[in-house]
């Protein structure tokens, strides 16, 4: 993602991921989707060398 939110607080990222899970939207091999397990914000940096 581009642009993602700044400070996100647990219990967004939680509120989040319950209404995905209950929504459905992903299809699995395994079947679907019965809990979140976790929210991760990665950080990365890029330094262009001339």
């Amino acid at each position: 993602m581009s642009n993602p939110k700044e400070n996100l607080t647990k219990a967004e990222t939680d509120e989040a991921m319950q209404k995905i899970v209950a929504a459905n939207v992903f299809n699995t091999v395994g079947g679907d989707l019965v809990q979140a397990v976790e929210a991760r914000v990665v950080n990365r940096n890029v330094q262009v060398l001339a």
